[in-house]
């Protein structure tokens, strides 16, 4: 276990002796970063074409990075020091941000560069998500994973959702190549800050015979498939993803504008959604205690519920203030779910394994969030947005079976890395 010197007492207790301080430091700067370069690229694409879908390439080319190499950024994590990895993939993609500030700096920035920018990021990102979720474990008792993968979360939420987002727009009003070069410096920032982190940061393998790189996938594969809990966890959150694409496309469609149901401004409407993210942040600070209290089964049919209760409620009521109500209550339970199965995995997968199993699992919710986002708009075109809604709910509903057979065998909240 990596040792520290011992901080303020009023910080957490899960900082104390610990190098999670200087991984949670290094996370705060990567997430704002993330923030600023979500918010920036695709209005730096909006100033150079109007055309929808070649803006949206922004977001499709960083999506099809994270796909393609999902598998294989387990088997670096698994193979290779996680400290490093983490470092590298930083640098890429501050070394991405700042060619870019350069590029804009001369005035011959484009769409192709952009593109190319947007899945390096994403391909170093997923390294990044990887590497860091298996190094948390190395640095933290288990006893205390939920706490840190709650400040690592809470943390993510208000840099991405809250900070990024207009800090990156005022950037950009000072300059393209300040808002370009606000998220290299985070991001080399991020490698800094660990850069004297000291310990073991590479997995203890089972055994000393090296497989191939298609083994080691086969086998994070087969371990996923073989635990019967965890790929449940797994398909469980995909399926959750799948609905929550399908359910953020088309409401922007049902919330804005005069003939719309819920009759919102565009200022009306983002007010709105950062009810869910509100929800989420006071989730993942109270889920360590939740964690604590609460059974795996009840937290999870709770964010079964809570997803019910979000879809159903604009085809219930054309109250924005209900409706933003029902989108905090998704995201807090939300939240404490996401943290819970995060810290679940993390206590029962192998060292070795971790890296491959982590990246199977976020391989599936990468898959869904696409095909969730498609499934959404065609439903709602056929039928109507309200009609998809009450779908969703439904299909929410219909997965506490599998939810109720996947918690049967969850541990009691003592030992689910509380």
């Amino acid at each position: 276990m990596v040792t520290e010197s011992p901080i303020d007492s009023d910080v957490p207790a899960v900082l104390h002796r610990s190098g999670f301080t200087r991984l949670w430091t290094a996370t705060t700067f990567s997430a704002l970063a993330d923030g600023l370069y979500l918010t920036v690229l695709p209005l730096i694409a909006l100033s150079l074409t109007r055309s929808p879908t070649l803006v949206s390439g922004i977001r499709f080319a960083q999506s099809l990075a994270g796909f393609a190499i999902g598998l294989l950024a387990g088997v670096l994590v698994d193979r290779f020091n996680r400290k490093h990895l983490t470092m590298n993939a930083n640098l890429i993609r501050g070394t991405c941000m700042l060619a870019l500030a350069v590029t804009a700096g001369s005035g011959t920035l484009g769409l192709p560069m952009l593109y190319a920018a947007a899945f390096l990021i994403g391909v170093a990102e997923t390294v990044t998500d990887t590497a860091e979720q298996a190094l948390v474990p190395m640095v933290v008792d288990k006893e205390r994973l939920s706490r840190a993968n709650s400040l690592v979360y809470g943390t993510q939420t208000v840099l991405n959702d809250f900070v990024g987002a207009p800090l990156g727009a005022a950037l950009l009003g000072a300059a393209t190549a300040v808002a370009l070069a606000a998220p290299a410096g985070l991001y080399l920032a991020a490698v800094v800050v660990l850069l004297p982190l000291r310990g073991r940061f590479t997995a203890r393998h089972r055994t000393a015979t090296r497989s191939s790189v298609m083994a080691d996938v086969r086998e994070g594969v087969k371990v996923l498939w073989r635990d019967r809990t965890l790929l449940r966890i797994a398909v469980f959150q995909s399926c959750s993803q799948f609905a929550n694409m399908a359910f953020f496309s088309v409401f922007v469609v049902f919330a804005v504008g005069s003939s719309s149901s819920l009759r919102l401004s565009a200022f009306g409407y983002s007010l709105l959604i950062t009810a869910a993210a509100v929800g989420a942040v006071i989730g993942s600070a109270c889920a360590d205690q939740v964690i604590g209290r609460l059974s795996g089964r009840t937290i999870l049919l709770a964010m079964t519920g809570g997803l019910a209760l979000c879809f159903a409620a604009p085809a219930a009521f054309a109250d924005p203030f209900t409706v933003g109500a029902a989108l905090a209550v998704s995201g807090f339970v939300t939240a404490v779910g996401g943290i819970f199965t995060v810290s679940f995995r993390q206590s029962v997968a192998h060292e070795s394994l971790l890296g491959r199993v982590t990246a199977g699992s976020r391989l599936l919710s990468l898959a869904a969030r696409p095909l969730g986002a498609l499934a959404g708009g065609t439903i709602a075109q056929l039928a109507s947005p309200r009609f998809l809604f009450v779908l969703l709910a439904l299909v929410m509903a219909g997965m506490v079976p599998l939810v109720w057979r996947v918690t049967a065998m969850l541990p009691t909240p003592s030992a689910a890395g509380h």
